[in-house]
């Protein structure tokens, strides 16, 4: 075989192995996730040190990779401890508690314009927008409210 031929030849294969690897190279998309900062314990409180977003390769990221912004992961509690550098995954986080169990909080019934104010102790723990039991400290009756941001409960008639 001549060397013009070789070249020719050589040069096709190359052709041939580049088509083949481009589909590769287009598939090489990224994600940005959150990830931990630093070693977090479990039950910690995520604050804005606690993480921060990187660029991953979307085909080995997790499918459930936390991609949520930061005013919704900041604030979060973790169900697990996690290692520095690993990606965050939404079944780890939580919302976190607002009320904890025992705790006394104010009762807040509305109806209309009717507003009566009490005073409750908390049955379970309950993050915003949760409903949690509570028993009201004047009647020791148990009642079902929704946890408010301020950490009261709207009770509803």
């Amino acid at each position: 075989m001549s060397r013009a031929a070789r070249l020719t030849r050589s040069l096709a294969l190359g052709l041939v192995l580049l088509a083949l690897s481009l589909p590769a190279l287009a598939d090489s998309t990224t994600d940005a996730v959150w990830v931990a900062a630093r070693d977090l314990p479990r039950g910690a409180l995520l604050a804005e040190e606690d993480v921060r977003v990187e660029r991953r390769e979307s085909r080995r990221t997790p499918s459930d990779a936390s991609r949520a912004d930061s005013d919704a992961i900041v604030g979060m509690q973790l169900r697990r401890s996690v290692r520095e550098g690993r990606v965050l995954r939404d079944r780890w986080l939580e919302p976190a508690s607002t009320v904890k169990r025992g705790q006394v909080v104010r009762l807040v019934v509305r109806s209309g314009g009717l507003q009566i104010l009490g005073k409750g102790r908390a049955v379970s723990d309950g993050a915003v927008g949760e409903r949690i039991r509570v028993v009201n400290l004047d009647s020791r009756r148990e009642i079902v409210g929704r946890v408010a941001r301020d950490g009261s409960v709207h009770v509803g008639l």
